[in-house]
């Protein structure tokens, strides 16, 4: 087990921090959790590779002195996304072989079902460090083609044999690159793309960054916004994406309307993201949806609402200026009805 836990840290999560070139091994069972939990990696030096790279990408969001790592849930979690990463491997599309893909896919949902969630700031920013770089992933695919044979290769470099003398038995190779949403589309059957999601929901500032049509506000992801470093952070991270249809469609969910509080939480972060792009110049886009409008009247319905106008307050005069002037634009320009929805929302989170 410590030589899968070396191995899977050395060949997998590294590579993966520091951009470089990552090594799919053999599929580890969640057996292997408790262990994993406890051990330590055998490298001193790899530990603190690791340890400085997740602290550095942490960094880009919010400051942290210190990330759960080694122990925790994080080789957990590391484990499940190496299983997601094993199941694309086409060599298991096999007689004789791909019986044992249903094996990995199960340990991968076993993986994640053990993933509790963060317990603090750095565990949190741990999980994003490690989960956001899976998207960047790619696979080289290598056809070589002789006289006699043609050769595939996929994610795996040619051996010195079949490539050899390429003038005299006429090598051709074509190499072709596949991207992560690809190799995660390539095997339906398997659900890659739906076990990807689940992979992304243990890490909630991941989730809360990709905003995934199906988002929908979690424990996980409130109790994150309920952190102001890491709600500010978020919020100056997502100011040039178009996030407001999908955070009105997980504000109207019925779960959260009915908690007051969680539903708090949920409007202070789309407040402050307002506030953010404001403040940082950027325009609304100019085409605006029904939801679009909606976010747009959280702005204004954000200014009649008591428990949010000591946020405008802590504003210098300028940026509360630039802010108010903002609201009172966007509210000349909103039909009635968005803004009766907005106003109904903020009610409903000071009951």
């Amino acid at each position: 087990m410590q030589a899968a836990y070396d191995a899977l840290l050395e060949r997998f999560v590294l590579p993966l921090l520091e951009g470089g070139q990552v090594e799919i091994g053999r599929p580890i069972a969640p057996g292997c959790a408790p262990f994993f939990a406890a051990t330590t990696p055998s490298s001193e030096e790899v530990r603190q590779r690791i340890f400085s790279a997740l602290v550095d990408a942490a960094d880009e969001i919010h400051d942290v002195e210190t990330v759960p790592f080694p122990g925790g849930a994080l080789p957990w979690l590391a484990a499940a996304a190496h299983d997601l990463c094993a199941l694309t491997d086409p060599a298991l599309d096999r007689l004789f072989v791909r019986g044992v893909r249903p094996t990995i896919a199960a340990w991968t949902d076993r993986w994640l079902e053990l993933v509790p969630p963060p317990v603090s700031r750095g565990d949190a920013l741990a999980r994003h460090a490690l989960i956001a770089p899976l998207s960047q992933l790619r696979r080289t695919d290598t056809v070589v083609k002789n006289w006699a044979y043609t050769y595939r290769f996929h994610g795996r470099k040619p051996p010195a044999n079949v490539v050899a003398l390429p003038t005299i038995r006429f090598v051709r190779t074509v190499e072709n690159t596949v991207g992560f949403d690809g190799l995660l589309a390539a095997e339906p059957a398997l659900a890659l793309a739906e076990r990807h999601a689940r992979l992304v929901s243990r890490s909630p500032v991941t989730e809360l960054l990709v905003l995934p049509a199906s988002f929908r506000f979690s424990i996980a992801t409130l109790t994150v916004l309920a952190d102001p470093g890491l709600r500010s952070g978020i919020a100056k991270r997502l100011a040039g994406v178009d996030a407001g249809p999908v955070l009105v469609r997980a504000l109207r969910a019925p779960e959260l309307a009915a908690a007051p509080g969680l539903l708090r939480v949920a409007l202070d972060f789309v407040t402050e993201l307002h506030l953010v792009r404001v403040l940082d110049g950027a325009p609304p886009p100019a085409a605006r949806s029904e939801d679009a409008l909606v976010f747009d009247a959280l702005l204004v319905a954000a200014f009649d609402d008591p428990a949010s106008i000591d946020g405008f307050r802590a504003l210098d005069d300028g940026d509360r200026a630039l802010v108010q002037a903002r609201a009172e634009d966007v509210r000349r320009a909103l039909p009635a009805g968005a803004t009766g929805e907005a106003l109904r929302l903020f009610r409903a989170a000071s009951e």
